[in-house]
């Protein structure tokens, strides 16, 4: 459902930031999660 995708999404948002978190890698971060943004139907 959209419901789902959109939980699959946000975790995939919080996924790549606590990544870059660790990794110290914000721009890579903030290149995946505006990727994402941009196609929010990408984890259906």
């Amino acid at each position: 459902t959209e419901d789902q995708c959109r939980h699959i999404h946000e975790a995939s948002l919080e996924i790549l930031d606590r990544v870059g978190a660790q990794l110290d890698l914000p721009e890579a971060v903030a290149g995946g999660a505006s990727a994402l943004q941009e196609k929010p139907n990408i984890a259906c």
